[in-house]
């Protein structure tokens, strides 16, 4: 992230320590609308994301939550992909256009197949990016979801783990559309796995979760089912 576009690193920590202190009694979350593109480029995703939770962090949120498919915005860093190949509507019923841009990738290969392959890299560079914002800003991130095999991940000291021996090979990978919540600490707290797809979610080959996790913070407890699971 370019930290020279937010002034110098003194007025970063002075911004994030004036919210660090959350009361009890109430809490104030900032729902986030993004307008979907692809990114080719992690560090305009990581500044942009930024920019958001910035915005978020000085108008008071102790919360911020980003929407369903937000962290797939990343598969931008697929060649021969642009920002112009994917769109959501209104509803968020994404992605016929995504349907069309993964098959451009080839016809033997199937889009489960494919996000098997590339989404433990995505993944973990979203996991990477919204840990470090948790805990530059001092607020709870819900970072949305995106669509990635499900690993066992965890993070330590900024860096992501693995509670089995991790591989990229992308045989048997079961792929869901998760999204992660971090706490103001940067600490990755837990994921949802969504569990009721949309058609064409089910055609993408995606897996359906199958329970509504509840995790208790400092700011009270907190679950965030994906779109239908609501």
């Amino acid at each position: 992230m370019d930290k020279g576009n937010k002034g110098s690193n003194d007025k970063s920590r002075n911004r994030a320590s004036s919210f660090s202190k959350t009361d009890n009694n109430r809490v104030t979350a900032a729902a986030l609308q993004v307008k979907m593109g692809l990114y080719d480029d992690p560090l305009k995703f990581a500044d942009k994301m930024e920019e958001m939770v910035y915005n978020a962090s000085r108008q008071g949120a102790s919360l911020v939550v980003f929407p369903e498919d937000n962290l797939s915005q990343l598969l931008g860093v697929l060649p021969g992909l642009s920002g112009d190949d994917i769109e959501v509507n209104a509803d968020n019923q994404s992605n016929p256009a995504l349907d069309g841009i993964l098959s451009k990738l080839g016809d033997e290969i199937s889009i489960s197949d494919i996000l098997a392959f590339i989404g433990p890299f995505i993944k973990k560079m979203g996991l990477i990016i919204f840990s470090e914002l948790a805990s530059k800003y001092k607020v709870f991130i819900m970072a949305g979801s995106g669509l990635f095999p499900d690993e066992n991940e965890y993070m330590k000291n900024g860096k992501v783990l693995y509670n089995k021996v991790h591989t990229f090979e992308s045989n048997d990978k079961k792929i869901y559309n998760t999204a992660y919540l971090f706490d103001s600490d940067g600490k990755l707290l837990g994921k949802q796995k969504k569990n009721h797809l949309l058609p064409l979610e089910d055609r993408w080959g995606l897996r359906t979760g199958e329970e509504l996790s509840v995790y208790s913070t400092d700011i009270g407890r907190l679950t965030f089912p994906i779109c239908m699971d609501a």
